[in-house]
C-alpha cells in the first residue's frame, strides 16, 4: 500500500513538471526606453523563439498617472498578431501632452503582452513590461544638450550618508556644466529641485540653506570649451526628517530666458539619470535627538566685557518634549549656567537659546572652549532629565582688559567627547582633539586630573603631540570607573608645553552598575534589537507544532 501511494506521488509531481515546462513558452518582450517631456515615442520588440507559430495580444495602459493627473498613451501599430518561429515584430508606444501641473519625478504603469501557442490553445504565457514617463527638471524636457556634460557630486558631510540623510546634515551639492558646443551660453543658470516623492511637492524651502541665492544660482557666461562649478550647500530641515520620506534631488542648466532652447538636467552621476534618489530618515541615537545648531559667540572679547551667546535648539527625535534644559559650562571661566525651557518643543519644532555672561577681570588672555549640552526626555515625577545630548562647542578668545600679573598665551586648543558609555565598573573611552593655534611647531604633553574619587587613568594614546602650527591630532584616554560610582562626575584634561598649560573640563555622567537579574526595559530593548531572530524561533515552534499533530493525525488514522 506505501509502495503505491509513493508511486502515485511520483506520477503527479512528473505530471506537474511537465505541464509547467510544456506551457512555458520561449518569448522575449524588450522594455521600452523611458519617455520624457522632449521624448513623447518609445518602443519594444516581441521576439518568438520557440519552434512554433504564437499568437500575441498587447495590452497598453489607457494612461500614466501621477495620482491626480495624467498622460494618455497610444500606439499606430497594431497589437493583436501571430508571430512565425524565429520571428519578431516591434511596437510603437506614444504619449499624448503633458499636463502642466504634473509632478516631477519618475512614474511607471504596465505593458502586457498575452501569449498563445498558435497550434495548441492551451499552452499560454504572459509577459508585464514597465512602461515609464519621466517629468523631468527642465520645463520641456532636455533640450539641444549634445556635447554638455552636466556633472553631479553629492556629498554629506553630517552623520547620514550620501543618499541617506539625517535631520541637520550639512550637505554639499557640487554641479558643473562643461560646455563642449561650438556656441558660448550667456547668463547660464543653476538650479536645484528636491521632490518629495509621493506628492511631487518641491520642497527646497525646507533646506536650510548655507549657500547663496539658495536653489537657483546665476552662474553668468559659460563659453565654448569651456566649464564652470558651484556648489549648493544647506543643511537638512529638521521638518523632513520627521516626515521620514523618500525624495529626488533633480538639478539642471540653462541660459536666461532660454530654457525652452537649452536645457539639460540628466547626468550619469545620478542614480536615476534624471534624479538622485535620496531618503531622509528620523533621528533615533539617544544623544542626537535635542540639538543646537548655529551657535552664535562673539570671536573676541575682553575681560570685563558682557558676552551673549545664542543658539538655536531643535527636536530631530520622535517624541516631543515637554520640558527641556541647556547648560553653558566653562570651569576656568567659572560660567555654569543653566537655561530651562518649559514650552513644548514637539517633534520637528526649533526654540532660541540665549546666554549672558561677564569674562572675569582677572581672567588668562587666551581662547576658551565653552561646553554646551541639552538635556531632555523629562520625568516630571523626580525633576530629572532621562537624556542628554553629547557635548557642543564654541570658541571665545579673551585679549585686553585684563588685570592678572602674568597673562597667559595659550597654545592650543582641546576638544573631546565620550567614546563610550559611562557605566560604574567598566572602562570608559575619551576621544579628544588637540590642535596648535600657535605659529610654532609644538610639543605637548597630555594628562588629566580631577578622577581620584571616581576613576583610575589607564592610558593617554598618545600621551605626547608633535604639532605644526595650525594643526590637529586625535587622542584617546582610557579610564577604569570605579564600582560605586554613580552621577554626574568631571575631570580635566591638560596639554602642558614648556610651562604653559591649556585644560579642558569634562563632565560626565555615569550610569550605576545594574544587577545580574533582567529588567523589564532590558528585555524590551532585546526584543526590539533582535526581533528578526525571535520571529524566526516563533515560526520554527509552530512548524513543529503542526508537523507533530499531523504525524499524532497519521498514527491515528492507522
Amino acid at each position: 500500500m506505501k509502495m503505491k501511494a509513493k508511486f502515485l506521488t511520483l506520477i503527479l509531481l512528473t505530471a506537474i513538471t511537465l505541464t509547467v515546462l510544456v506551457s512555458a513558452l520561449n518569448v522575449d518582450v524588450s522594455t521600452p526606453a523611458k519617455l520624457t517631456k522632449s521624448t513623447d515615442t518609445t518602443s519594444f520588440t516581441v521576439k518568438n523563439n520557440d519552434a512554433t507559430g504564437v499568437n500575441v495580444a498587447v495590452t497598453l495602459p489607457a494612461s500614466i498617472t501621477d495620482g491626480t493627473d495624467s498622460v494618455t498613451i497610444t500606439s499606430p501599430s497594431t497589437l493583436s498578431f501571430t508571430l512565425a518561429s524565429g520571428a519578431s515584430s516591434t511596437i510603437s508606444v506614444v504619449r499624448g501632452d503633458v499636463p502642466s501641473g504634473f509632478d516631477l519625478g519618475e512614474f511607471s504603469s504596465s505593458i502586457q503582452v498575452g501569449l498563445v501557442n498558435a497550434s495548441d490553445a492551451t499552452i499560454t504565457d504572459s509577459k508585464t513590461v514597465a512602461l515609464s514617463f519621466v517629468n523631468s527638471f527642465c520645463s520641456d524636457g532636455p533640450l539641444n544638450i549634445s556635447d554638455l556634460d552636466l556633472n553631479v557630486d553629492i556629498n554629506n558631510l553630517g552623520q547620514g550618508e550620501d543618499d541617506n540623510w539625517l535631520p541637520l546634515d550639512e550637505v554639499k551639492v557640487e554641479v558643473e556644466l562643461d560646455n563642449s558646443k561650438s556656441l558660448d551660453l550667456d547668463t547660464v543658470y543653476f538650479e536645484l529641485a528636491f521632490i518629495e516623492k509621493d506628492s511631487g511637492k518641491n520642497v527646497a524651502d525646507d533646506l536650510i540653506w548655507l549657500s547663496k541665492d539658495e536653489e537657483k544660482v546665476k552662474i553668468g557666461d559659460i563659453d565654448e570649451d569651456e566649464s564652470e562649478t558651484f556648489t549648493f550647500q544647506f543643511k537638512v530641515g529638521p521638518e523632513l526628517g520627521i516626515k521620514d520620506k523618500d525624495y529626488l534631488l533633480m538639478v539642471k542648466a540653462y541660459p536666461k530666458d532660454s530654457e525652452d532652447e537649452i536645457c539639460i538636467d540628466s547626468s550619469d552621476d545620478l542614480s536615476n539619470k534624471y534624479f538622485e534618489d535620496i531618503t531622509v530618515d528620523r533621528e533615533n541615537e539617544d544623544d542626537r535627538l535635542v540639538v543646537l545648531d548655529n551657535i552664535v559667540l562673539p570671536s573676541e572679547a575682553t575681560c570685563q566685557q558682557t558676552v551673549q551667546l545664542t543658539a538655536d535648539m531643535y527636536n530631530i527625535g520622535d517624541d516631543d518634549e515637554e520640558q527641556t534644559r541647556v547648560r553653558l559650562y566653562n570651569k576656568e571661566l567659572g560660567l555654569d549656567l543653566n537655561q530651562v525651557i518649559r514650552e513644548n518643543l514637539d517633534a520637528g519644532d526649533k526654540d532660541n537659546v540665549e546666554f549672558t555672561f561677564d569674562v572675569p577681570k582677572d581672567a588668562a588672555e587666551k581662547t576658551y572652549t565653552l561646553e554646551l549640552r541639552t538635556f531632555y526626555s523629562y520625568d516630571e515625577d523626580d525633576d530629572t532629565y532621562d537624556d542628554n545630548s553629547k557635548p557642543f562647542f564654541a570658541y571665545l578668545k579673551v585679549s585686553g582688559n585684563c588685570v592678572s600679573s602674568v597673562q597667559e598665551q595659550s597654545l592650543a586648543s582641546i576638544t573631546a567627547e565620550l567614546g563610550s558609555d559611562a557605566v560604574a565598573g567598566k572602562q570608559l573611552v575619551i576621544e579628544g582633539t588637540l590642535k596648535n593655534i600657535g605659529t610654532q611647531t609644538t610639543i605637548y604633553t597630555l594628562a588629566v586630573s580631577g578622577i581620584t574619587s571616581w576613576a583610575t587613568l589607564n592610558e593617554i594614546s598618545p600621551s605626547t603631540l608633535t604639532l605644526e602650527a595650525g594643526k590637529s591630532a586625535d587622542f584617546t584616554i582610557y579610564l577604569n570607573v570605579d564600582d560605586d560610582v554613580e552621577g554626574e562626575q568631571s575631570l580635566s584634561i591638560k596639554a602642558t608645553h614648556d610651562t604653559k598649560t591649556t585644560e579642558q573640563d569634562v563632565i560626565v555622567e555615569i550610569q550605576g552598575k545594574t544587577s545580574g537579574f533582567l529588567t523589564g526595559s532590558a528585555i524590551g530593548e532585546h526584543l526590539r534589537n533582535n526581533w528578526f531572530i525571535w520571529v524566526i524561533v516563533l515560526i520554527n515552534v509552530i512548524l513543529i507544532i503542526a508537523i507533530i499533530v499531523v504525524a499524532r493525525r497519521i498514527v491515528a488514522a492507522r
